[in-house]
């Protein structure tokens, strides 16, 4: 398999944490109307266990110098609906999550490995759970077939 490595579109994914299911829904609602329809959605439980998180994934790709512009709305929206709200980037081989107090920042959540998924230690427990890791795995192959069909990845 090859690549444009550099040039490829990312896959934005969005990982929206609440006690409140209903802040929740209204925080996906501004993000949809934003960043368009949602391809791929899992809810996850934290160890926390009161606390939800949902991840998203979205249909549209994006660049990935887009990421800072996104994680600022994302706050502009926890600030709205008490949420906590966090933008990443999935790439063919890794996921990235943009900084939350630097959005310029990013920081490597987990690698891609054949057809493996090997977490980071600073990767959230909920991320790494059965569900995270199938969430993240479904998303990359969505995005595997969405280069496809551009051409920007070959078989």
């Amino acid at each position: 398999m090859a690549s444009n490595r550099g040039t490829n579109p990312v896959k934005l994914f969005v990982s929206i944490l609440s006690p409140e299911r209903v802040a929740m829904r209204r925080a996906e609602e501004r993000l949809v109307a934003a960043f368009g329809a949602v391809d791929h959605r899992s809810s996850v439980m934290p160890p926390e266990g009161s606390i939800h998180r949902s991840l998203l994934s979205f249909e549209r790709l994006i660049e990935s110098g887009s990421l800072p512009e996104i994680r600022r709305h994302a706050k502009r929206i926890d600030e709205e609906f008490a949420t906590t709200t966090d933008a990443g980037k999935l790439e063919n081989s890794r996921v990235t999550m943009a900084g939350v107090e630097n959005p310029l920042e990013s920081r490597e959540l987990l690698h891609f490995n054949n057809g493996a998924v090997r977490f980071l230690p600073w990767a959230p427990p909920d991320y790494q759970s059965s569900v995270g890791k199938e969430f993240f795995l479904t998303v990359r192959h969505s995005y595997r077939e969405q280069l496809r069909k551009v051409c920007l990845l070959r078989r």
